[in-house]
């Protein structure tokens, strides 16, 4: 074989292997890449979905432990005012029995009106961490009703002798106690209760 013959097959041959070598480097080095691309767009996916795992989990644990019980409070709380100013006075009573029986109604529902605030009050106190900062102010706004209420209801009850026990008076209906519900507030509550439940409950329903 010609001199120039075999220069150009060893030169041949060393060309295949270097080329076949560089495929080979190439293909180790864009697999890596490739490998840390890969790597790099799970952990962004596992991050996104343990952001919207959480975000899901407050808002079943606002809806289940804070809006949904508040919301409870605030509806037996209405009930129980109107049932309390349709109790009629105690001056229409036509016997001392009738009076008796419309002071004992009142003196119920009072008590029953205070558990309540109470119960709300402590609600918000103790789940305060659940609200979202856009509610702060309202749930603030409810609880300093909730404070001055009771603090009424315990200088007109716990702090007079039965005695001198008047008809009850509650706070924001009366010139003497101008403290008035924040209806605001609790429509804010319940606009968010609403809108809370569409999210997690109606959207679900839907899939």
């Amino acid at each position: 074989m010609s001199n120039w013959l075999q220069t150009l097959l060893t030169n041949l041959i060393s060309g295949g292997v270097i080329a076949a070598i560089a495929t080979i480097v190439l293909g180790v080095v864009f697999g890596r890449q490739r490998a840390q691309i890969d790597e790099r767009v799970r952990l962004e996916f596992a991050k996104l979905r343990a952001v919207e795992e959480a975000r899901q989990g407050w808002k079943i644990r606002a809806i289940s432990e804070l809006f949904a019980p508040m919301i409870a409070h605030l509806d037996r709380s209405q009930n129980c005012f109107h049932r309390y100013t349709g109790v009629p006075s105690l001056a229409e009573a036509r016997s001392d029995s009738d009076q008796l029986k419309r002071r004992n109604e009142q003196l119920f529902l009072e008590v029953l009106m205070k558990s309540i605030n109470e119960s709300a009050r402590n609600l918000l106190l103790e789940k305060f961490f659940l609200l979202p900062p856009t509610l702060r102010k309202s749930a603030g706004e409810l609880i300093t009703h909730y404070d001055r209420w009771l603090e009424i209801y315990d200088s007109m009850r716990t702090q007079r002798p039965p005695e001198e026990w008047s008809g009850f008076v509650f706070a924001g209906t009366d010139r003497q106690y101008e403290v008035r519900f924040p209806k605001d507030a609790e429509n804010a509550l319940r606009k968010t209760f609403d809108d809370l439940w569409a999210e997690i409950y109606e959207a679900e329903a839907k899939r």
